[in-house]
């Protein structure tokens, strides 16, 4: 199973982002999204509730990369 690493990290900004409107210790989590490794990424992911079958990559999508 190949997981679109770059689309999560990026939603997972968004999510951390909106946030941070009411939130402003969203900051730190903002931070951890965008320095971690994917394994971290996946468990920042799961914590959070996101589906990852979302983001599992057909093989077309992963030729093009």
């Amino acid at each position: 199973m190949e997981i679109d690493y770059e689309r999560l990290r990026n939603d997972l900004l968004d999510y951390y982002g909106t946030a941070l409107q009411v939130e402003p210790f969203a900051l730190a989590d903002i931070i951890r999204v965008e320095t971690a490794e994917n394994d971290e990424l996946l468990a920042i992911a799961r914590r959070e509730n996101f589906d990852l079958n979302n983001y599992i990559m057909d093989k077309k999508s992963i030729k093009k990369k």
